[in-house]
């Protein structure tokens, strides 16, 4: 016969377990306007925000403050021009396009 012991558990592991049990599983929302950036403009976007956030981890707090000055500038810049660009885009995609399948009195032809 196998001698098994059962330890008791921890109020820790029992909180982690409960919490575990609880918590709705974590679903990553994309914003519409973010979801249409070409692939490689959204690199080149995280290795900027990557440059600035080991840049405010500088030792030299001149440094450190103005890459946290410039994270925020940047970071706001990019978001607005990125959302204007989507509104651009929904904008012209319902505008009226002459598809030439009804013919207009008064327009030559041709």
């Amino acid at each position: 016969m196998m001698n098994i012991q059962i330890r008791p558990e921890t109020n820790a592991e029992a909180g982690r377990r409960n919490a575990e049990l609880e918590r709705p599983p974590r679903v990553a929302v994309v914003p519409e306007w973010w979801a249409g950036v070409p692939e490689g403009e959204k690199t080149l976007l995280h290795t900027i925000a990557r440059m600035l956030r080991s840049a405010k981890r500088s030792e030299l707090q001149e440094v450190a403050r103005a890459a946290a000055k410039w994270e925020r500038g940047i970071g706001c810049f990019v978001k607005v021009r990125l959302i204007a660009e989507y509104r651009k885009r929904r904008k012209r995609k319902w505008q009226f396009v002459d598809s030439g399948w009804v013919r207009i009195r008064g327009k030559a032809e041709g």
